[in-house]
């Protein structure tokens, strides 16, 4: 199954990279975006990395993102001040067709101003369907 990942990590943490090298073993990665550096949607004068990902991975939705954790983890997400990494579920491709992860609606994931910029960039943006 194909999955639209979304990357991120506090601007001091370099990890995005390793990241996708950690993403590898699991699945084919396809890197969507180069790297942008963001402002918090919050507001907060925090500044992030994120960055688009295809994973087609043989996994389903609760597996992959038991993986993710595991891959943040081990990055130091929960251990450290910060986010060190944060992998999103964003959309599952589904008949060439990408819908939208509930998870990621109900979190206003597709509304965040890095998200549609990162969307714009890959080209993908309006290329979602309802479902999800």
């Amino acid at each position: 199954m194909q999955w639209l990942l979304l990357l991120g990590a506090e601007a001091q943490h370099d990890t995005l990279d390793a990241a996708l090298e950690a993403l590898r073993t699991l699945g084919e990665v396809e890197p969507l975006t180069r790297e942008r550096l963001t402002d918090a949607a919050s507001g907060a004068p925090k500044r992030y990395r994120n960055r688009l990902v295809s994973l087609d991975v043989p996994l389903d939705r609760e597996a992959l993102v038991d993986a993710c954790k595991a891959i943040e983890r081990a990055f130091g997400r929960g251990s450290v001040d910060g986010v060190p990494l944060d992998i999103d579920v964003l959309a599952c491709c589904v008949d060439t067709h990408w819908q939208v992860d509930a998870h990621a609606r109900a979190k206003g994931e597709f509304d965040a101003p890095h998200v549609r910029l990162l969307l714009a960039d890959a080209g993908l943006d309006g290329r979602f369907d309802a479902a999800g």
